[in-house]
């Protein structure tokens, strides 16, 4: 990181003070133009699809109590004990920055006398913050999306949000996605699961690494999803959860694959797949895509999490859901939106700017739903070559050009910057309306020929 260092003077003592440029805190990153144009449609995307499926978007403080990820997540893991930004305020309450989006939808929705009588299907988006070394499509404030599906114990909720994000992963251009999934079992069949997998995995311990030696008396599932080299002979042979689920989870696992088989997902059963939480149960899933290649190839992870309500200290309410990390999404992403186009405003002196800045924010208004985007038009003056020399770095499609002759004789020029060519358009004078409805119109023609 290049760091700016700017000089001042102290006339009191006439010496120079060197001041340093403030930087971003480590692992907090800024999202900059032309990136944020991706995380823009990453998020459009996720409204228009997760809305249709009936998920309503729901906003939750980024400041909770520090409680509440103590009893969801659970103290002894590694976001409660050593990731999580935890502050005391003023009141003397400790309170942390969310490390996760799910335990706080879930204490929403208990909250809520209204939500509670009712199943909710909610979406969110937002940041979440861990302390942890930052790298390649990981920070220490990363966003999150997410769908949560609250009150419902049916096989065919877990299907739909298996069925709706395979849909927007490939809406979004991830065409080799697919889905792992597993079945954990429930409160009932896993418990004489867990005593078969800590008697291997103890009388193996000795081949495991150093986490999964701690984890066999804390959270002995986690072994299965340790990417480590040293534990994967180890893994490969341990008891299967599939052995042991009960009729009910056996019943519920068949639905859900029988669904997805008629649906046409693409999807494949991993044994291995777990989740790190104890209020997991039932379909445990992940998305995930070979563009980056090796074990850490998931685009997010989801679930059914029928106890968490009951570690937040309400009654059990069988629920299920899935959180994906936009920045990994980002990186399976294209780079261009190919269905929208730039445009470009160059106007040349300052009448006809002055004339035709109405114009410009008509056809603004106007172009909203249209993948029409009009981009850092600065509202400055420039001759007609820096203009052109500053659409074409922007990567502009077209450039709406205006000057002293366009003026006088009530036109506007619509430039096609890729195939050369250009046309004028009538500009009604004292009437901005009209005459951004023939220039959007005539946008929306190039555009689409």
């Amino acid at each position: 990181m290049t760091e700016i260092i700017l000089f001042g003077i102290d006339f009191s003592t006439s010496s120079v003070i060197k001041i340093t440029m403030i930087q971003s805190p480590r692992g907090m990153k800024d999202v900059l133009p032309p990136e944020s144009g991706k995380w823009e449609r990453l998020e459009r995307t996720a409204s228009g699809i997760f809305s249709s499926f009936g998920y309503k978007l729901l906003v939750t403080p980024v400041v909770e109590k520090t409680e509440l990820f103590v009893r969801s997540v659970g103290e002894a893991t590694d976001v409660v004990s050593k990731e999580m930004y935890v502050f005391t305020d003023r009141g003397g309450e400790s309170i942390c920055l969310r490390p996760e989006g799910t335990a706080p939808v879930m204490r929403a929705y208990l909250n809520s006398p209204e939500l509670k009588s009712r199943t909710m299907k909610a979406w969110y988006w937002g940041p979440m913050f861990r302390y942890e070394r930052p790298q390649k499509g990981r920070y220490r404030q990363f966003y999150q999306f997410g769908v949560e599906a609250i009150g419902s114990n049916s096989p065919y909720i877990d299907a739909e949000i298996i069925y709706m994000l395979d849909h927007f992963y490939k809406n979004l251009g991830i065409l080799d996605v697919r889905v792992e999934l597993n079945s954990i079992g429930c409160e009932l069949c896993r418990p004489p699961y867990k005593v078969q997998l800590v008697d291997y995995l103890k009388s193996k311990s000795s081949e495991l690494c150093e986490d999964c030696k701690k984890r066999i008396e804390t959270n002995p599932l986690r072994v299965l999803d340790c990417k480590s080299e040293t534990c994967s002979s180890v893994i490969k042979n341990v008891p299967l959860m599939g052995d042991f689920l009960c009729s009910d989870c056996k019943s519920h696992n068949n639905a859900v694959l029988k669904v997805l088989d008629d649906c046409g997902v693409k999807y494949s059963e991993n044994p291995m797949l777990v989740r790190g939480l104890d209020y997991y149960s039932k379909t445990v899933f992940e998305f995930v895509s070979e563009q980056l290649g090796g074990r850490q190839n998931a685009l997010g992870g989801g679930g059914r999490y029928d106890s968490l309500s009951e570690q937040i200290g309400a009654e059990k309410i069988p629920s299920v859901g899935y959180a994906g990390g936009v920045e990994r999404t980002l990186l399976f992403m294209n780079d261009e939106d190919k269905k929208a186009c730039d445009v470009y405003i160059a106007m040349l002196d300052d009448d006809t700017l002055r004339a035709c800045a109405p114009i410009v924010f008509e056809a603004k208004k106007l172009s909203l739903g249209e993948d029409i985007n009009f981009i850092d038009d600065d509202f400055k003056v420039r001759d007609i070559k820096k203009h052109l020399s500053k659409a074409d770095k922007l990567g502009a499609r077209f450039a709406i050009i205006a000057g002293s002759q366009e003026l006088d004789s009530g036109s506007l020029i619509i430039k096609d910057l890729m195939l050369k060519k250009e046309e004028k358009i009538t500009m009604h004078k004292n009437d901005a309306k009209r005459s951004a409805e023939a220039v959007v119109r005539r946008l929306l023609e190039k555009k689409n020929s």
